[in-house]
Formats: structure tokens, sequence, C-alpha cells
């Protein structure tokens, strides 16, 4: 798969990808996520750790409460949580998640981008899909899509989110990224898609 979800509410601590250890709650609220209606929780706590490991680079979304804005750990590294949302590049490896400040994690999502070009909901058309103008990038790329870019992030794969100028939501500026791979987090009126970027 290219997506894997772990739904708290409908799965409890029961994976085979993720090991978890904490303590659920059913008792900290309610939280809508791409339609999900999720209701248990897993309680950040000093003895709370998440474990999984991936083959190649993926893109890590932790969803807490709404409104949320607190840090998590991830490999031992702070992150700040934005209005109960993290999203983070990571290497291949091991990977740990663990409380910084008191939280309620609800849901786990990672995704696998393959080769260039990779959809994260359900398959599109060819038509739809967002290809770069080139690839090495140099000091800008445009962004060929016959749907409408909500907005872009771009992700580094120490887990941090570069801010890129995006010229009438067609345009990345690249010129100050520094070298190295990233993947690029694409909002359309269609979903999302990811794509890998080279900076040279």
């Amino acid at each position: 798969d290219t997506t894997l979800v772990h739904n708290f509410t409908t799965s409890g601590k029961q994976s085979t990808y993720f090991s978890i250890t904490g303590n659920l709650s059913t008792s900290k609220g309610t939280v809508t996520y791409l339609g999900l209606t999720l209701t248990t929780c897993l309680k950040m706590e000093s003895s709370t750790v998440v474990s999984f490991t991936t083959d190649r680079e993926v893109i890590l979304t932790l969803v807490f409460n709404t409104g949320f804005a607190g840090k998590v750990l991830v490999d031992g590294t702070a992150q700040t949580v934005t209005n109960g949302l993290l999203t983070v590049g990571l290497q291949a490896g091991a990977h740990q998640i663990q409380k910084s400040d008191v939280a309620n994690l609800f849901l786990i999502q990672v995704d696998y981008p393959t080769g260039l070009n990779f959809v994260k909901k359900d398959a599109i058309p060819d038509e739809d899909a967002i290809l770069l103008s080139n690839n090495p990038v140099g000091e800008s790329v445009n962004l060929i899509a016959k749907v409408p870019i909500v907005r872009v992030e771009c992700l580094s794969m120490d887990g941090r989110v570069q801010h890129l100028d995006c010229l009438e939501n067609k345009t990345l500026l690249t010129k100050g990224l520094p070298r190295g791979v990233y993947l690029l987090r694409i909002h359309t009126a269609n979903g999302i898609q990811l794509l890998r970027l080279l900076k040279q």
C-alpha cells in the first residue's frame, strides 16, 4: 500500500505495522479527519511510544485534537503541531513517536511516495496528475497542472517544512533551497498529490 493509516477508534492498539505502547481514552473529544469521525485517542504520556520502520523516505501525518498547538517528539526531535495536525518527512529507517507535551493522538498516517509522481488518495486520471517542468530543479520549477492548486508544502528529509514562494499557484521559487531531496505535498481541489523534488 502507498498509504498506511492507524485509526485508534477502529483499531485500538492492534497493528501489524506500528508497535504501540500507551493508554487509550474515549473521553478526550471528537476529531474529524478526511471524512472520518475519530473518538478514541492514544494519550501522549511519559511511557507512550509508537515505533515503526520504513524502507524509504515517507511523509508522516499525526492527527491530534483540533486546535492543538503543542509539541510531539518524532525521533527525539520536538516537532510543533499546527491546529491539531503534524506533517513531517522521514528518512528510511526506524522511527519513534513520543510525548513532548501532553496530547491526544487520534490517527497516524504514513505516505509512501513512489517514483516522481505519487497520488495520495484514490487513483486519479492521468490528465489530472501534476508534473514538474524540470527535475532536478535549479532556481525555480513550474507545476504543470490542469486541476486548481490550493497550496504547496515542501518537506525536507530531516522533518522540516521548507517555505517556498509560489507564484500564481504554479511557479515554485527554489533558489534558496539547499541541495537535497524534498517531498512536495500539493493540495488541489481534487485531493492531495505528492511529488519528489531534487534540488541541485
